[in-house]
């Protein structure tokens, strides 16, 4: 049975609280998060409320006709606000790759993973969009220095909305530099917890918990929203140049791949079957 508006913002307003309960409340959104990265915010926190182990979602249409899914019966869809609607408030739905079956018109969708021999063409993408690097010989070194350095280009108007609503949370009777200290700590981590989360790498063992206890403080919707926000915005930019980085390295063995096979009359139907890569 689908969702009311009214049960799915009660659904919003509840997860909201419990995200910014405590650090691990937030990491476990985090991560959750970062396979959806380029879903609004509010979709994350709807997706998480539902689907926590979602991996990649889209609407019935979208995976129909961009990759020749279909979704299985009695699946459940996740609620979200349908934000493009604007004549009067509704809800639409998202489908998890789980939910789908393949049709003869199916195409490969392009999920990708990090493997380890990418990850020097990684961290050059790292240093080539996003400045110099504190450590360019270890990919969670480098996604850390990567994440303060787009954090810092992009923060000011961010954290003029935060100064602007901070009231009635816990940030409220800080100072502007204290309130600012924080909030370029706590959005740094998130980036960077996301990120790496995204690429398979244990965050926990990176980011200090100390840092991430500051979710906290961001107590009313408006704060966790001037959080949430930027810290999805940032983290597309970031993830984004790594999701290019990997897919144009993947396109390029199963270009060498395919020669190869050309080339190797004397393989066996089974050793060429084999030869298959993960998108």
């Amino acid at each position: 049975m689908a969702i009311r508006y009214e049960d799915a913002t009660k659904l919003y307003q509840q997860t909201l609280k419990e995200i910014s309960h405590d650090e691990t409340s937030w990491t476990d959104f985090l991560k959750s998060a970062c396979r959806n990265y380029r879903l609004p915010f509010a979709d994350m926190v709807m997706i998480y409320a539902q689907r926590p182990d979602a991996t990649a979602v889209l609407e019935i249409e979208d995976w129909n006709k961009r990759y020749g899914l279909w979704i299985k019966p009695k699946s459940k869809g996740i609620a979200v606000f349908d934000s493009s609607y604007n004549n009067y408030a509704r809800l639409k739905y998202y489908f998890d790759i789980s939910d789908t079956r393949q049709t003869r018109f199916y195409r490969p969708v392009p999920i990708w993973e990090l493997k380890e021999e990418y990850e020097e063409e990684v961290i050059n993408t790292l240093k080539d969009n996003f400045g110099p690097l504190d450590n360019e010989n270890d990919l969670a070194q480098a996604v850390l220095s990567a994440s303060g350095n787009v954090v810092e280009d992009n923060i000011s108007d961010y954290l003029k909305e935060l100064l602007y609503c901070k009231t009635d949370s816990f940030l409220e009777d800080l100072d502007e530099q204290n309130t600012e200290i924080i909030y370029k700590s706590l959005l740094t981590a998130s980036v960077a917890y996301m990120t790496l989360s995204r690429c398979d790498i244990n965050a926990d063992d990176y980011i200090s918990n100390d840092i991430l206890r500051q979710i906290a403080q961001f107590n009313t919707r408006e704060t966790l929203n001037a959080l949430g926000i930027p810290a999805k915005d940032i983290s597309q930019m970031v993830i984004g140049e790594i999701r290019k980085t990997v897919l144009s390295l993947i396109r390029d063995e199963n270009r060498t791949i395919v020669d190869n096979k050309k080339n190797s009359y004397n393989k066996t139907e089974k050793d060429i079957n084999d030869e298959s890569y993960l998108l």
